[in-house]
């Protein structure tokens, strides 16, 4: 699960530019995405 949202927000999610999507992934939505994400398999997983 973890792994499907890390590729799409890294890879899939549209975004306006490389620069953008990178920022986004790192510091912007994506990165939230990503945190909700390890916290529900992190969840799974106790």
């Amino acid at each position: 699960m973890l792994n499907a949202v890390t590729e799409f927000v890294d890879h899939q999610r549209r975004a306006r530019s490389t620069d953008y999507r990178l920022d986004s992934a790192w510091f912007g939505k994506g990165a939230v995405l990503k945190r909700r994400a390890l916290e529900r398999a992190s969840a799974l997983a106790a």
